[in-house]
């Protein structure tokens, strides 16, 4: 005899899988450079990170209880696909198995489940949810703390680009961790729980996105939070990104399918939306033309042009996954070594054609097979500007990103639509 399970039962699992479901994205947040990933004292941190959520991944799984043939059929084939990397390039395992191939197949097999049960979207609420909690407190922190000077500080020590380094903070929520000059005036930046202020805009970016684009109705307020915390920080590519993704949600406004948009209101923006496009544009160039004169600007010129020289020199298979000691053979302009900043780059000049693709096809199969064109299609540029600025190709998020777009499921098979 087949029992129905009762309503307590039922509340109960999904309780159980919304509190595993943020105690994920909490680990993938943290994993972005955050100051308490770099307090712990071993060159193994990022992989006990990745463990963890490795283990969540594997119990939200076992929640599942019904993992469908075809999920664990591409999960194999792309588990395969990544291994194959490993063989050729023999740099790189522990990251490439601990920080890439278990997370990112135990995320292509939950993943599967979230598409094809519509949860998708509620999933990636949660590191929404998560990183506007903290950027909330660090806004707070930043006006009571930076700029009024109304709460304590205190010191905190962590392991930053090969040096032991002091950061003043609030409750060690909101670090101080740089000072940026914008427009001559040096302002101190809001770098929220991070080593640095491009660091906490990477999450912020994502949120961002999903903000504007997923959600049947915006929220003025989420996305307030989001654009102040990212004014605060003072950093330029997150100010640049912002404008673009701006710039992406008016055009879905004006031209988008959307029923919940007013058609007088898409009627004026079309009217008006090439001169705010040209606003923006002017904006983001003045910002960008700050940066063009600075010293790191032309440090990151000079990494693009190392890890061009490094894929020409092991084009199929790069330099291997985390070798920057061989990519740091071909930059001409040595400083203070303070490692790469640029993703994309790093990707070619490590991963080679091979790596590249790898991570190019999930891009063509989410939009390929999406329904929701428009929104994947904007995420998939904020992304790949996040990444060819921010050096983050081998992150926890990222690589659920990759996974949850391989998880995509073809246009042939049924999904739950709301």
């Amino acid at each position: 005899m087949i029992t129905q399970p009762s309503k307590c039962q039922v509340c109960l699992k999904i309780s159980i899988r919304d509190v595993l479901e943020y105690v994920f994205m909490l680990i993938v947040f943290l994993f972005g450079q955050s100051v308490y990933i770099r307090m712990i004292d071993s060159a193994s941190r990022y992989i006990y990170f990745a463990w963890a959520a490795s283990i969540v991944m594997g119990l939200l799984i076992l929640l599942e209880r019904n993992v469908s043939i075809s999920a664990l059929k591409r999960g194999i084939l792309l588990l395969v696909t990544l291994l194959v990397y490993l063989m050729f390039s023999k740099v790189g395992w522990q990251v490439v198995i601990y920080q890439m191939c278990i997370p990112f197949f135990l995320c292509v097999l939950y993943c599967s489940n979230q598409w094809l049960n519509g949860r998708m979207k509620f999933f990636l609420r949660k590191f929404a949810d998560i990183t506007i909690f903290f950027t909330l407190i660090s806004i707070i922190l930043y006006i009571l703390g930076t700029c009024i000077h109304f709460l304590p500080q205190s010191i905190d020590s962590y392991s930053w680009k090969g040096v032991t380094t002091e950061s003043a903070n609030y409750f060690h929520l909101m670090y101080e961790a740089q000072t940026q000059e914008f427009f001559g005036i040096e302002f101190i930046r809001n770098c929220g729980i991070f080593c640095e202020a491009p660091s906490y805009a990477v999450p912020l970016l994502f949120s961002l996105s999903y903000e504007l684009h997923v959600p049947k109705k915006v929220s003025v307020f989420r996305i307030g939070v989001l654009l102040l915390a990212i004014l605060t920080s003072f950093s330029t590519k997150a100010l640049i990104i912002a404008l673009v993704a701006s710039g992406l949600y008016l055009i879905n406004y004006a031209y988008g399918r959307r029923t919940a948009y007013s058609s007088n209101l898409r009627s004026v923006l079309k009217l008006f939306l090439p001169i705010i496009l040209i606003v923006i544009g002017i904006i983001g160039f003045a910002i960008f033309d700050q940066k063009t004169d600075s010293g790191s600007y032309i440090v990151r010129m000079d990494n693009i042009n190392a890890c061009f020289q490094a894929f020409m020199s092991h084009k199929l298979f790069g330099v291997g996954v985390g070798n920057e000691t061989a990519l740091a053979n071909y930059v001409s302009i040595v400083l203070e070594w303070q490692g790469f900043a640029m993703g994309l780059p790093v990707l070619l000049g490590e991963g080679g054609i091979y790596l590249v693709l790898f991570y190019a096809l999930a891009f063509v199969h989410a939009i390929k097979n999406t329904q929701y064109k428009f929104p994947m299609i904007s995420f998939e540029i904020i992304l790949i500007l996040v990444m060819f600025t921010s050096n983050i190709p081998y992150f926890l998020s990222i690589i659920f990103i990759l996974a949850m777009e391989y998880s995509v499921p073809m246009k042939s098979t049924t999904q739950v639509t709301e």
